[in-house]
């Protein structure tokens, strides 16, 4: 699992400002990498404004730029998963881009 000391070595958070030891991107605050995959990865991190324990899932910059149709198709699995309401089921608070990177809050 990745820290966040170091966290500013990670690749993908290469364009994201750092603060106090930290990635700040968008309202959260990212401690720790806990995963990821083809299409990105997925952090561990707080919701400054909510004050909520947070999943931060990140869209690959590349595929956003080879083909806007992954980012429409990232943006839709959040929005269809913000719909769907159940005690089992991630919640999905947030959909957006920042520093060139598409994020969904969970």
């Amino acid at each position: 699992m990745t820290t966040n000391s170091t966290l500013k070595d990670d690749p993908l958070l290469r364009t994201v400002p750092e603060r106090e030891g930290f990635k700040i991107l968008g309202p959260c605050i990212l401690y720790a990498r806990v995963g990821s995959g083809g299409m990105g990865a997925v952090y561990r991190g707080s919701h400054v404004n909510l004050g909520l324990d947070v999943a931060v899932k990140l869209l690959k910059p590349s595929l956003a730029v080879e083909n806007p149709d992954f980012v429409l198709r990232f943006e839709n699995e959040a929005r269809i998963a913000a719909r769907v309401q159940n005690d089992r089921l991630v919640r999905v608070y947030d959909v957006g881009e920042s520093f060139g990177l598409h994020y969904i809050l969970m």
